[in-house]
């Protein structure tokens, strides 16, 4: 069993490798954008992973330790809702970088969120991540908008 966990929880190893497991982990969101275009219980499928993420982290920090650093699926189901949360290749592209940051640094209440127990701390974290790195670019892009449509009423 303590195997299986860490294979999952490691996705498939990905989390052992040396350099930015994290970001890699990250990058290999791809498969929403197939999902996203394949069926309309993405929504469905996505809380299931955060659901099951939240367990299988569960079991893996009472074997090695609070969030260690090999555990990225975290990050994987995290990203899985920036890059659901657009079909714009620019703005999935400018959320995960945001994401990656906010995630790192810890700000704006990520922190408190991180130091919940065991699996939720670990997950939800990664999720208040990308929930605020989405809102940003959310938020500038309806700036944006707004401030295109005003060019012409100057």
């Amino acid at each position: 069993m303590n195997e299986a966990v860490i294979f999952i929880v490691t996705l498939a190893g990905l989390g052992e490798l040396p350099f930015a497991p994290g970001m890699a982990a990250v990058l290999g969101a791809g498969w929403g954008w197939w999902l996203r275009s394949h069926t309309k219980y993405w929504y469905y499928i996505l809380i299931l992973q955060v659901i099951l993420a939240i367990i299988i982290t569960n079991i893996a920090a009472a074997m090695i330790g609070k969030d260690p650093f090999c555990v990225v699926i975290d990050e994987f189901v995290a990203a899985g809702f920036l890059v659901l949360s657009s079909l714009r290749v620019i703005h999935v592209a400018a959320s995960l970088t945001l994401f990656i940051l906010f995630d790192y640094l810890k700000i704006l209440g990520i922190h408190a969120v991180e130091r919940l127990p065991g699996g939720f701390g670990i997950v939800l974290d990664d999720i208040a991540a990308a929930s605020i790195a989405i809102a940003l670019i959310l938020l500038v892009s309806k700036v944006s908008k707004l401030l295109e449509g005003s060019k012409g009423k100057v």
